[in-house]
């Protein structure tokens, strides 16, 4: 679907890794620098928007399969089988666990082995207000204040912290707002955290929505705390303008900007305005001549750029088509899974390719977005229905979903009975109504089955 109608939500961040194959899992970096990635030859006649997109989507379940494999085993492989797993102590390596487990890739057990003790880590600080962890090869004592600690850059990052952790305990399983009885959620709301934070808008303010919406978590309410509009106006209106001011041609930070934003599209004027901001700014940045400054060439803007069409729904931004951006990031995939040095690119990639691949199935879920069984229960209006041949009635079904944020599919329903079924409507609220309207075609009584993602209803027509 094109900008104006886009149906359906939320990004990552690109997390930095150390060229050593087994290295430790350091900081976060948000920006990525104008030169980095392949080198390119400069030339006047560049046309980014002219590439081989054959076979191109194709290609994004293999390339996601293999970088999944190559970032376990650089990341996690020989220390699992000393069996040492990432926890409270390290979040970028959760960070990590996150994108590999909402990836599909599969290894249970080394998934219930990072739950465990991430809920022990936890229970531990609940009681005690601290914990220990070893993920680095030494015992570390850490509490909650230990992530307000300033990083390498001086900045204290607590909210970012917070929201990897929350990010892999709803991958888990597990709830962000009860880890072991430490509510996370509220943690990340408190404005004291919230205010400490570095307040560059793709670590704090972006990862915390993407936190918040991958569980569909509420915040608490209350002067003491942030509220969703408020991380929302920070990924919008003037802020937005100055990352694109001073962007110095790089799309990473308004691109990733938009990428939570997508469940408030339509509720949102300031929202519907960030993404036309952002593809006009992506346009313009396309049609630069010059191959050595065009994004595209740059292979962490295209992980960023694919990935937020993948989590957005968009099948088109800045003027690229789906096709053309995913033809670039192959490019990029095919160098980094034949470079020796493990670098934050793979895990880039892969996020994009996850995000990329939901979306190719036209699933509800993305890379950060974890749908719930849409449908909990389908019920009508009543248990029969008696009228005449050649007269119509309706019939109306109430479908209670488990997750507020998900389309609820289809409705199926017997349509070869006494009755013929002459329209099914529909609203797509949290509670929805679904009304169908029935013609009497002869007379006799069968029943009405009606199917929503499992849930049946039967109701018994009796014609006359």
């Amino acid at each position: 679907m094109k900008l104006k109608k886009i149906s359906a939500l939320l990004l990552a961040a690109a997390l930095l890794f150390t060229a050593a194959p087994q290295a430790a899992i350091p900081a976060f970096a948000e920006e990525t620098t104008a030169t980095t990635g392949a080198a390119v030859e400069v030339t006047d006649s560049f046309d980014a928007y002219q590439v081989d997109t054959k076979g191109a989507a194709a290609k994004v379940a293999t390339y996601k399969t293999k970088l999944a494999q190559r970032v376990y085993d650089k990341a996690f492989k020989d220390r699992a089988e000393k069996g040492i797993y990432p926890g409270l102590e390290d979040t970028d390596a959760l960070y990590v666990v996150f994108t590999l487990k909402r990836s599909g890739y599969k290894n249970d057990s080394f998934y219930k082995k990072v739950a465990s003790k991430i809920t022990s880590q936890a229970k531990a600080i609940k009681k005690n207000g601290k914990a220990t962890g070893n993920f680095s090869g030494e015992k570390v004592t850490f509490s909650l204040k230990t992530y307000a600690t300033p990083s390498s850059w001086g900045s204290v990052e607590t909210e970012k912290h917070l929201a990897k952790i929350a990010l892999c305990a709803t991958s888990l399983g597990l709830k962000a707002d009860n880890l072991g009885g430490l509510n996370l959620i509220k943690e990340m709301a408190k404005k004291s955290n919230y205010e400490a934070s570095y307040n560059y808008p793709t670590s704090r303010d972006m990862m915390m929505l993407l936190a918040i919406g991958n569980g569909d978590y509420k915040l608490p309410t209350g002067a003491s705390y942030v509220t969703r509009n408020q991380l929302i106006d920070m990924l919008t209106g003037d802020s937005l303008d100055q990352n694109i001011k001073d962007s110095y041609g790089i799309v990473d930070a308004p691109v990733m900007m938009i990428s939570p934003l997508m469940p408030y599209y339509t509720s949102s004027k300031d929202v519907a305005a960030a993404y036309k901001k952002v593809d006009d700014f992506v346009a313009t940045e396309g049609k630069k001549t010059d191959a050595a400054t065009n994004f595209v060439n740059n292979q962490y803007s295209i992980a960023q750029v694919l990935l937020t069409m993948g989590e957005d729904r968009l099948t088109s931004l800045g003027g690229f088509d789906r096709d053309q951006i995913i033809a670039y990031a192959n490019k990029a995939a095919k160098d980094e899974l034949a470079n020796e040095s493990f670098t934050r690119l793979s895990l880039q990639l892969l996020q994009a390719y996850t995000s990329m691949s939901y979306a190719l199935k036209n699933s509800n879920n993305t890379l950060y977005r974890n749908i719930a069984n849409p449908v909990k229960t389908c019920k009508a209006d009543k248990k029969s229905l008696t009228l005449k041949k050649g007269k119509k009635a309706k019939v109306t079904f109430t479908i209670t979903s488990a997750d507020s944020r998900a389309a609820f599919g289809p409705v199926t329903c017997n349509t070869k009975t006494i009755a013929k079924v002459a329209k099914i409507a529909g609203t797509k609220t949290t509670t929805k109504k679904v009304t169908i309207t029935l013609k009497a075609v002869k007379k006799g009584s069968k029943n009405l089955v009606v199917t929503v993602a499992g849930k049946k209803a039967t109701v018994k027509v009796n014609v006359k």
